[in-house]
This record gives structure tokens, C-alpha cells and sequence, in this order.
């Protein structure tokens, strides 16, 4: 394997960063397969794919070192603590008359 080669998985021009400033892409799931099997890639973790669930011609979900969870990734107990925290200040801070986090202000 060589160290520092670049392995083109991402569509071309689809990209951001997620709210810790990872950055994101499209990937396309052949081209993520054909590095995974050659052992260009190591591993690959994933949350999402093309389809759910996965066609039967997907070549992602029969590789091992694809490791796929059901969409639910961000859904550790520490997530889900911040979400319950957020919603409990949320609803005080609107039933004391000082809404946050308004989206929409009527």
C-alpha cells in the first residue's frame, strides 16, 4: 500500500463540512468498493448510502471493512443528552418569555 496516495472517491464538485468542520462529499460507492477491496482504503465508515436499504447490487454492504450503521450514527447517549438539554432550556426559556433558538418570529 502506498502512504499519501490519493484515492478519488468523492463526486467531483459535491462538497461541504459538517458542523465540525470535517469535510463531506458524495462518494461514489463503486469507487469506494474498488479502494477498499485493492486495500487502498483500509476501512470505510458509513451512515448513509445511495439507497436505503441498500439495493442488492450495492458493493458496499458485503465488504468487511465497510462498516455501515443504519443511519443512526449521530444518536450516541452524549447527542442525545445535548438534544434533551437543548429542548428542556428551549421550552423554559420560552414559557419565562425570552425564546432561543427562534427560527421563525411571528
Amino acid at each position: 500500500m502506498q502512504v499519501g496516495m490519493k484515492v478519488e472517491v468523492f463526486t467531483e464538485g459535491v462538497n461541504g463540512h459538517d458542523d465540525a468542520g470535517h469535510s463531506l462529499g458524495l462518494v461514489q460507492e463503486e469507487a469506494l468498493a474498488q479502494a477498499l477491496s485493492s486495500g487502498h482504503l483500509t476501512a470505510a465508515y458509513l451512515d448513509v448510502l445511495s439507497s436505503e436499504p441498500p439495493s442488492p447490487q450495492n458493493p458496499l454492504p458485503p465488504l468487511q471493512n465497510a462498516i455501515i450503521t443504519p443511519h443512526i450514527a449521530w444518536a450516541t447517549r452524549a447527542a442525545r443528552r445535548r438534544l434533551v438539554q437543548t429542548l428542556t432550556e428551549n421550552v423554559v426559556a420560552w414559557l419565562n418569555g425570552h425564546p432561543q433558538n427562534v427560527v421563525n418570529s411571528i
